[in-house]
């Protein structure tokens, strides 16, 4: 049987990495208050989820927003607050859409594993975190067997570096992936956390 990390051993550990790079600590974090939450839904790409209400929400198609999902439609929400460095992306992507060699047979692990390739040979000084390839599930009331990366990433600005923390959660279901995204800037990853924990959980697969 696999043995697990304690999930507060995890937490330690990313809390050790970003204030590495970022010089915080973490004590010093204070969560963002979480307001009212409004229901999305979009029948035509099949998601539904919980999120802040002051939140902004811009629908998206054919993206690449420095994660591992590429030509996805998504539907993206933002803090009205030009002091938040963060995105919060729900997606879906067609198991078609993929170069033909990676269709046939196409698994969670195999979906992490050529994500994973695919952001080291992409993104700058990308540093995987946490992996959790077991007990994660995506879908209000549907338990689908997911995956959850968190890793970190330079910004190519020599002039205003900037780390960004990525997790994600994905799962795939009827030959389609579904996915829910976080991008932020290193020093406010765990200010949003909660809120963006809560859309995770509310995350619906629907039609």
């Amino acid at each position: 049987e696999e043995q697990r990390e304690p999930a507060f051993t995890k937490k330690y550990f990313l809390v050790s990495v970003l204030t590495e790079k970022s010089q915080l600590a973490s004590g010093s974090i204070v969560p963002a208050s979480i307001n009212n939450v409004l229901t999305y839904q979009n029948p035509s790409l099949g998601i539904g989820l919980h999120y802040p209400s002051n939140w902004k929400v811009e629908e998206r198609t054919n993206i690449n927003n420095n994660t591992i999902d590429f030509n996805a439609s998504s539907i993206k929400f933002t803090s009205p607050s030009k002091k938040d460095l963060f995105v919060v992306s729900a997606y879906t992507q067609n198991l078609s859409s993929l170069p033909i060699e990676q269709q046939q047979n196409m698994t969670l692990n195999s979906l992490t594993r050529t994500g994973i390739i695919t952001a080291k040979a992409n993104l700058n000084n990308f540093q995987l975190i946490d992996l959790e390839t077991a007990n994660v599930t995506l879908g209000l009331g549907q338990n689908n067997e997911a995956h959850k990366i968190i890793y970190s990433n330079t910004n190519t600005n020599a002039s205003f570096p900037l780390q960004f923390v990525i997790m994600q959660t994905y799962t795939i279901k009827d030959d389609k992936i579904y996915g829910i995204s976080y991008v932020s800037e290193a020093s406010q990853f765990f200010r949003h956390l909660p809120a963006v924990q809560r859309m995770i959980d509310s995350f619906q697969i629907i039609g």
